[in-house]
């Protein structure tokens, strides 16, 4: 497998970058300015779906969004869990992240950066929060998560591959539990479905 590391898009280039890649907002960033690409923040990833904010530069979307997924967000009934991204932020992803450019054959096995030696620290100097844990383990009284929360973006650990598509829409619709916890979103309004990996 090449390395391969696209232009960055004028929309990201502050954002910081781990190994020459862009380190999407919604990921956990670690003390020591790296990216856990596995984890998401859990706080970041409720507030990306909630107030409509783009998964990799954290800005409000625009009218148009682009939802990345596999077979199973494609059926009826099927929700995205990774939150919408900016046209030109999806572009970026379908070529930066080897498995939504198709370049894995199979979803990564073991633990992921945030459960090792790096995760051990918060971002937040002196919090003594003991590190990232996962978000159902650290859900506040007034039913917020803490910003030290990851969310489990392992679910496919070792599993073939799956191929991955771009749907464009122009508003979601919030997916959620009987019991009111948010699971992801429904595009609504789609203008257009396109496989952008095999």
């Amino acid at each position: 497998m090449s390395d391969v590391r696209p232009p960055i898009p004028v929309r990201l280039i502050d954002r910081p970058t781990t190994g020459g890649l862009v380190a999407p907002w919604l990921n956990v960033a670690l003390a020591d300015g790296g990216t856990d690409f596995r984890q998401a923040d859990g706080t970041r990833w409720r507030r990306a779906w909630t107030e409509g904010l783009c998964q990799v530069c954290g800005k409000p979307l625009d009218p148009l969004m682009v939802f990345l997924g596999g077979p199973d967000q494609m059926t009826e009934g099927g929700y995205f869990d990774e939150p919408p991204l900016h046209p030109e932020c999806a572009h970026y992803v379908t070529r930066a992240c080897p498995m939504v450019a198709g370049r894995m054959s199979h979803f990564r096995k073991g633990p992921s950066v945030t459960e090792g030696k790096r995760g051990k620290a918060c971002t937040t100097p002196g919090c003594g929060c003991g590190g990232y844990v996962p978000s159902e383990a650290v859900l506040l009284p007034d039913g917020g998560a803490a910003s030290i929360a990851a969310t489990d973006r392992t679910g496919n650990e070792g599993r073939p591959a799956h191929p991955w598509f771009a749907v464009y829409a122009r508003t979601y619709q919030l997916a959620a539990t009987p019991e009111g916890q948010l699971l992801g979103g429904v595009p609504r309004d789609i203008l257009r479905t396109r496989q952008v990996s095999r």
